[in-house]
């Protein structure tokens, strides 16, 4: 028996379990926050061509696109998904996949769960957003007060947002979703996020939708303080002055602002690191027209400044001395209408800007914050950090993204509070999802303990280093997901000091060591900074390589393993610096400085989410051979091996940091070319490529390396006909190692291998050959090149008794003997199983348990694998219906059938009666649904290989809800062509590749291929040509005859039953075949009669081919029935049969006389009596003489049939018989007399008789059409 333990039977179903229903039931009241563990873990499907088909068909329920975009810098399409079930999007599947634009997969990350609908704890939420809210705020000890709903934006997920209720920052923004645990299974979560009042962080939660428990949060802030705040005057109490509220400003609007005037700034101008390094300019339109087309005030896309002060569409800058979040008018620096941010520094202290109590210098420092923001903004647009790749922007100005989501940077932080351990010395970003406003917070700082605070506004690498966690949040993961760099490995720190330290150099400082917060900490240009070494190349001053991630005594988290990490990055660049040279020039340069940030910026977008250094790793190598076709491969593999993350470096799980394995080797060469053949006749070929790693030497006989590190040229010409060693020597092993491969050298002649074949005339009687019919040498039709999906042909199902299998509920067979070898996906199959739930297997894997009654979409690398999904559902053919099986037919045409007969769905009265045929020799396979009904669940019809990558499904049918009837679904294997010839395509042709019953029997054909470079074969083939026969014993034994048939006359038959078209005809000996008047045989063909064959006066035999024949070997008879003719007329006749003499058929008539053209000269006595007129009377009557001999084919006669002049007439009858019948072309030569000048009066003075030599009527038409020499006929009529 079977009991559902949920409201859904899709989700859940358990079997022979009933006492565990109850036993749930009871502990219910008990539970707070376990949550039940799987028992199995669900098989993770990882599978780049699962994942891109399912993003290409964008249908179904199973899937969410959090973000998608093309790099604007390297062209790749980046789409970042969920899993989803039943359109609700899975946390905890996140996965991605980058393809370039001629729609090669650069890299992809697939997490999603195979049969993650089993997975599922409880479907429906037990609590509302609301209280989800307060449940947070209960465990948090967040005083709420006036929750409200400030818009309801619905969906599945049931979206809202509600105010700040005393406990954020922000908006609450809240939705519902699934959430799957490895080991724990998938449950419903309310995700919330909110922005703490009186602490920096920003916390992201996941709320159990039934329990109210935080489940797990993730801060968005990223805190850099390392040391934290310290008070060196022991309990001296500090003197904060908020000065803002006694400062008076005044609000331009843009209507006053000068349109031509974008902004001037003073400020510590880019690229400086900090005031250790240059004094304040005044920067006149900083801005960069690419990156902010309508300044950096714009907020609406139109000329002109929406904001006089430090506030635009990529910042908005304001004193935060009060830590209020609330970025008042008054709170930001105004530049009046003029744009003019130009304020003085309050305190300077040995040179440099100083911050006290009482000297702020609030309008320098948010001036210089501002305009720092910008230029990040501004750079990094062209390093693809654009709108559509989630950047920082209020107005996307229609370019993709969510928009809406400009920074927050908050200067001076809390400097009017009393410090504490977060708001001094320190600096965070919180980075929310696109559409979101990140929050930026510099704070101040007494490292000396002099009271003189330096202010973190000033720190230029420091505002760089969190402005650039948005940069890594944002592009890692994609834009919509906020929560990808939270793992143990991750390298969140180390990218944000590598944009620190980027964004900083200059042509003085590019090879120099560097260190980070020397300003911000007080330590004066070249201090120590706030790392365990400086960023240096040199093993002595920094010696730390991966090894040292694990050291978690002396290597902090999350800093100390991003300083790991950025320590590999400024290797990386120093070794770009010194390939490529430095280039001052950050938006537009292609210095080694410039590749470095192309690098590092598309890697975070070709990574995955919770990258370790590995992942981190990889994900530069794509982006090189995505950006610069792999040439700094030797490169990046040399850096990053020279601090322990080689080739054999592990980074085990991302999630813990002590478990890599460091390791110092390179990739040893690989050579896999892109030409293995050539033909000599093709002389030098250039551009061969294959060599891996990038920047190694071609060498070998016949090889010129072309210098470029990539490609070379082979001289097959002067190798000759034979296989020559290629080797690739490594540009990056000391000593370098080398790879090698063979080219083959052909005589430059295609191959081509011919193979009879008997093929079948079709019901219209024609039949086709192709390619695979009588080329042997063709890549088999087996699958390995994939399959069409047909659904034009015909329903029909085979009638089979067979063998009956009684299957167990969610159960299949042992292996079971296809009958004959079946090839499936490019293997060959002689054994195959069936699975109760709707499909048939070549396998035998995924026959039991849930991933038997739940069906995936296809592909899908989760079990089971390798099968025709027939209609696989969750079926009960224990309860009812019938599954049996039969092999069929005879070789080598038998067909595998597998019939599910009234099979109904699990808990339902709704059935399913379905035919698979698996048809020898063809591989096809055939799908006839009877009929499919649904209850509402989704299913899937399809085909899989046994690796579960690649497959083929019905459109509309790969895990939907569908139903169908009387339907035909047919999988036919793509036929293989024959491989390029020389690097030319090879084509076929055929000297004949129609046939119609005129071909049955044997046929020679030749088959030419030509690769359209004087490669050209030929080879000969049989076709036999056969059709189906019916044969007539008084019924028709295989129907009535038609086009495609041979009709078999083995019992007498008269036409007037019913006229006959036949592709041939034989009448058997002791037959009569009668063809009555006005009746008629329509045969194509040959005619073959050893009986008796009989055409009354006006019925016709026609034979539509010109070589057909008629063989008599028995009796024909043609009869002729004459008019009524008077005493003295006459006929025009003719013979329908080959050998008739004048006296076999018109013995009786008294004259018979044939006409002699070149005796007739027109009588000029008609002529005179009739100008104008045909005059076909001769003027001395030697046109006409009589005749005695055999009638010649197609020749008229003049018959007089009575008995002699002055006799009676009447109506006559005659029968011709000797002989066969004429048919084909008939030749007569036409004689033309010389009369006159021109070719009509020739013609006119030439007549030619002839006759019908058909035993049935032509058109007149016709025979005027296909003789260009006649213009008209007359009929003779007496």
């Amino acid at each position: 028996m079977k009991k559902i333990c949920s409201t859904s039977k899709a989700l859940v179903k358990l079997k022979n379990m009933i006492s565990i229903c109850i036993a749930t039931l009871l502990l219910l009241g008990f539970q707070l926050s376990a949550q039940t563990t799987v028992k199995k873990e669900n098989t993770r499907i990882t599978s780049a061509a699962y994942l891109q088909n399912l993003i290409k068909e964008r249908t179904g329920s199973n899937l969410v696109i959090t973000g998608e975009h093309t790099s604007s810098i390297s062209g790749i399409r980046h789409t970042y998904v969920r899993q989803a079930i039943n359109g609700m999007e899975v946390c905890g599947t996140e996965s991605s996949i980058s393809v370039s634009n001629k729609g090669v997969i650069i890299a992809a990350h697939v997490n999603f769960v195979d049969g993650i609908e089993n997975t599922v704890k409880s479907t429906s939420a037990s609590i509302s957003a609301e209280q989800a809210i307060e449940r947070v705020a209960q465990q948090m000890g967040y005083n709420i007060s006036n929750l409200d709903l400030v818009e309801d934006l619905g969906g599945i997920n049931q979206q809202a947002i509600y105010n700040k209720a005393g406990i954020s920052g922000t908006e609450i923004p809240v939705k519902l979703m699934y959430y799957y645990r490895e080991g724990l299974g998938t449950i419903l979560v309310w995700e919330l996020s909110v922005q703490e009042t009186d602490t920096p962080d920003w916390w992201n939660f996941r709320v159990d939708a039934t329990t109210g428990l935080i489940i797990d949060k993730d801060n968005w802030t990223i805190n850099c303080s390392t040391e934290g705040y310290h008070d060196h005057d022991g309990n001296k109490e500090l003197e904060f002055v908020n000065r803002r509220n006694s400062k008076t400003y005044s609000v331009n609007t843009a209507a006053n602002a000068t349109n031509t005037m974008v902004g001037s700034y003073r400020v510590f101008a880019f690229p400086l690191e900090s005031p250790y390094y240059g004094s304040r300019t005044l920067e006149a339109n900083p801005d960069d027209a690419t990156a902010s087309p309508y300044g950096w005030h714009d907020t609406n896309g139109a000329v002109g400044a929406e904001f006089t002060y430090t506030r635009g569409n990529n910042v908005d800058a304001y004193d935060d001395g009060n830590n209020s979040n609330s970025g008042t008018v008054a709170a930001h620096a105004d530049g009046g209408g003029s744009l003019i941010f130009d304020f003085p520094l309050d305190l300077v202290v040995g040179g440099f800007p100083a911050y006290t109590a009482s000297l702020q210098s609030e309008d320098a420092a948010v001036t210089n914050l501002f305009y720092w923001s910008n230029i990040i903004h501004d750079a990094m647009y062209h390093y693809g950090f654009d709108e559509a790749a989630g950047n920082f922007q209020e107005n996307n100005y229609g370019n993709g993204g969510a928009g809406s989501d400009s920074v927050n940077a908050e200067a001076q932080d809390s400097a009017d509070l009393a410090p504490t351990s977060f708001n001094r010395c320190n600096a965070n970003f919180g980075t929310p999802a696109d559409g979101g406003n990140p929050r930026m917070q510099m704070y101040i700082c007494d490292n000396s303990g002099n009271s003189n605070h330096n202010d973190g506004d000033f720190d230029h690498l420091v505002i760089v280093h969190e402005y650039a966690h948005g940069i890594s949040n944002r592009l890692t993961g994609g834009p919509g997901n906020a929560n990808a760099l939270n793992n143990a490995e991750q390298m969140g720190e180390g990218w944000s000091d590598f944009y620190g330290y980027m964004l900083t150099m200059t042509p003085s400082n590019f090879s120099s060591d560097r260190t980070t917060g020397t300003f911000l900490f007080e330590q004066g240009a070249g201090g120590p900074g706030i790392r365990n070494a400086p960023y240096s190349t040199n093993m002595v001053t920094n010696p730390y390589t991966y090894a040292d991630v694990a050291d978690t005594g002396n290597i902090s988290s999350p800093h100390g393993i991003g300083f790991i990490w950025a320590t590999m990055l400024y290797d990386l660049t120093q070794a770009l610096i010194i390939e490529y040279g430095f280039d001052a020039d950050l938006y537009n340069g292609s210095g080694g400085n410039n590749i470095a940030l192309q690098l590092v910026t598309e890697g975070l977008k070709l990574q995955p989410t919770s990258p370790g250094f590995v992942d981190g790793r990889d994900a530069i190598l794509a982006a090189d051979l995505a950006l610069f076709g792999g040439v700094n491969e030797c490169l990046i593999w040399t850096a990053f091996a020279n601090r322990g993350l080689g080739f054999s470096a592990s980074q085990g799980s991302s999630n813990s940091r002590t478990d890599g394995v460091e390791a110092f080797d390179l990739p040893s060469a690989t050579l896999a070319l892109s030409r293995t053949s050539i033909c000599a006749t093709e002389g030098i070929v250039s551009g061969i490529t294959g060599g891996r790693l990038f920047g190694g030497v071609y060498s070998g006989p016949h090889v010129t390396d072309d210098g470029n590190g990539m490609t070379f040229s082979f001289d097959a010409s002067s190798a000759g006909i034979g296989d020559h060693t290629i080797t690739y020597t490594d540009p990056c092993q000391t000593p370098a190692t080398a790879a090698m491969a063979i080219i083959t050298v052909t005589d430059g002649i295609p191959v081509v291998v011919c193979q009879d074949v008997t093929i079948t005339l079709d019901g219209g009687g024609n039949a086709m050959i192709v390619e695979g019919d009588v080329i042997a040498n063709l890549p088999p039709s087996d699958g390995s090149s994939g399959y069409t999906v047909d659904q034009t042909g015909t329903f029909a199902v085979e009638p089979i008794t067979g063998t009956t299998v009684s299957l167990p509920d969610d159960n299949g067979t042992a292996a079971l003997p296809i009958g004959f070898g079946f090839d499936f996906f490019g293997t060959n199959y002689t054994n195959f199983y069936i699975a109760s739930n709707g499909f048939v297997s070549f396998t035998g894997n995924g026959m039991s348990t849930s991933v038997s009654w739940t069906p995936t979409t296809l592909p899908s690398s989760g079990i089971p694998n390798g099968m025709v999904a027939v209609v696989w559902d969750d079926l009960s053919p224990n309860i009812s219906g019938t599954i049996r099986y039969e092999t069929i037919g005879t070789a080598p045409n038998r067909k595998l059938v597998v019939n599910y007969e009234a099979v109904p769905l699990f808990g339902t009265t709704e059935t399913v009666t379905s035919q698979m045929q698996l048809h020898e020799g063809t591989n096809v396979i055939e799908i006839h649904t009877t009929l499919a009904e649904n209850d509402g669940g989704v299913r899937t019809q399809g085909i899989e290989n046994a690796a579960g990558n690649d497959g083929y499904t019905t459109p509309g049918r790969n895990l939907a809800s569908w139903t169908a009837s009387n339907d035909y679904v047919a999988f036919i294997p793509i036929p293989g062509s024959l491989p390029d010839n020389c690097g030319n395509p090879v084509t076929v042709s055929f000297s004949q590749s129609m046939f119609t019953c005129a071909d049955i029997g044997d046929n020679i054909i030749t088959v030419t291929v030509d690769d359209g470079n004087d490669g050209v074969a030929t080879c000969d083939a049989v076709v036999t040509v056969v059709g189906p026969t019916t044969t007539y014993t008084g019924t028709w034994d295989n129907g009535i005859p038609n086009a495609g048939n041979q009709a078999i006359f083995n019992a007498s038959y008269n036409t007037s039953a019913g006229d006959i078209v036949a592709c041939s005809c034989e009448v058997g000996a002791g037959a009569t075949v009668t063809v009555d008047a006005d009746g008629f045989l329509d045969i194509t063909g040959n005619i073959t009669v050893n009986g008796s064959l009989v055409v009354e006066h006006q019925g016709m035999v026609v034979q539509t081919n010109d070589n057909a024949t008629v063989t008599n070997n028995g009796t024909i008879n043609v009869d002729l029935t004459t008019p009524n003719l008077a005493s003295r007329d006459f006929m025009i006749l003719g013979s329908p049969m080959t050998a008739e003499t004048r006296g076999s058929v018109w013995g009786s008539a008294f004259l018979v006389l044939d006409h002699h053209t070149l005796n007739f000269v027109p009588h000029p006595d008609v002529t005179d009596q009739f100008p104008g007129a045909e005059n076909f009377a001769d003027d001395n009557n030697d046109f006409w003489q009589a005749y005695s001999g055999p009638i010649n084919v197609g020749e008229g006669y003049l018959v007089r049939p009575q008995a002699g002049y002055g006799q009676p007439g009447g109506v006559f009858n005659y029968t011709y018989d000797d002989g066969t019948l004429n048919t084909g072309d008939v030749n007569r030569t036409m004689i033309y007399n010389t009369p006159g000048p021109t070719a009509a009066d020739n013609k006119n003075a030439s007549p030619n008789v002839l006759s019908n030599p058909y035993p049935s009527s032509i058109f007149a038409d016709d025979f005027i059409n296909a003789n260009t020499m006649v213009d008209e006929v007359y009929f003779w009529e007496h």
